[in-house]
């Protein structure tokens, strides 16, 4: 988990792999209580998927695939 808002982490987490040499943000998706950034780099493609648990706490699980 992260403390913090949704929001604040659903940008870092793009911004993350945006500025990430070899990293792309393939698709992302934010609604009220969750988001999901969906990344490919390093030989490997996945998934951050973002819950607001309550008013600042988000919970993270994050999928690493070999590409």
């Amino acid at each position: 988990y992260r403390d913090g808002a949704l929001e604040d982490a659903f940008e870092a987490y793009k911004d993350a792999f945006d500025e990430a040499d070899g990293y792309d943000v393939t698709k992302d998706e934010k609604e009220e209580d969750d988001a999901e950034v969906n990344f490919e780099g390093g030989g490997t493609d996945g998934q951050v998927k973002l819950r607001q648990e309550c008013e600042d706490r988000t919970t993270i699980s994050i999928t690493i695939r070999p590409a």
